[in-house]
């Protein structure tokens, strides 16, 4: 026990050494940053909120900020420092509003605004504009540009790629749909379930297939319309 308090409270002296250090030259923009930070909860220490960490930040159990961690960012709890370049991990739960790189966690996965890269859970992922792979029990994206299997299913805006699920939705689908229920508004590419809904321009293969402006608005077994 006395070991393991040692070393706590040798990770909280380096934390507050590396943000003052970081801070020491407030003209200099390149010595403006840390290699290394340790957080234990939003906003504390306070020099975590808008770091700039190349390296490894660390929450014990939670970090966050509107900063940017070029690395490595993992918790206990939750990870939410604003822009991601490398990896973003916790048990619980992850929050960026810029990530390149890798997303990870058990429960729940959070993006706001641009995504390049895989997100991963077991349960949740959101994400803006997504460029890569979003993988997880339920996926929800603005756009997405790649791949999208989810346990459960995928909602996304506009889809250019493959969604694979139980269910699967997009608002404008450009690619390859394949699940029990497929749901597409403007469409160019094919679906591939017991279920296919789309507006128009789409390829259909399934027991019911529906497109609204097609030349016929309900086959079964195989339905298309340019």
């Amino acid at each position: 026990m006395k070991k393991l308090l040692s070393v706590f409270t040798l990770l909280f002296a380096f934390s507050f050494v590396f943000a003052a250090e970081s801070n020491s030259a407030p003209d200099k923009a390149d010595t403006d940053w840390t290699p290394f930070q340790i957080c234990f909860f939003p906003q504390f220490p306070m020099a975590s909120y808008n770091s700039t960490v190349y390296g490894i930040k660390s929450g014990w159990p939670m970090c966050s900020g509107i900063g940017s961690v070029t690395g490595l960012e993992v918790s206990w709890l939750y990870s939410g420092t604003a822009n991601i370049r490398g990896i973003q991990g916790s048990w619980i739960a992850n929050n960026n509003d810029n990530m390149d790189g890798l997303q990870a966690s058990w429960i729940f996965n959070r993006n706001t605004e641009v995504f390049y890269g895989f997100q991963a859970s077991c349960i949740l992922n959101m994400a803006g504009d997504l460029t890569g792979v979003q993988a997880g029990g339920l996926n929800i994206a603005d756009g997405i540009t790649g791949l999208q299997p989810g346990l459960l299913g995928n909602i996304t805006g506009k889809m250019n790629g493959c969604q694979l699920g139980l269910f699967n939705v997009a608002d404008e689908m450009n690619g390859f749909q394949a699940s029990a229920v497929n749901v597409a508004g403007e469409s160019s590419g094919f679906q591939l379930g017991f279920v296919n809904v789309a507006k128009k321009g789409v390829f259909q293969f399934g027991l019911v297939n529906v497109i609204e402006d097609g030349w016929l608005p309900f086959l079964p077994f195989f339905n298309f319309s340019f």
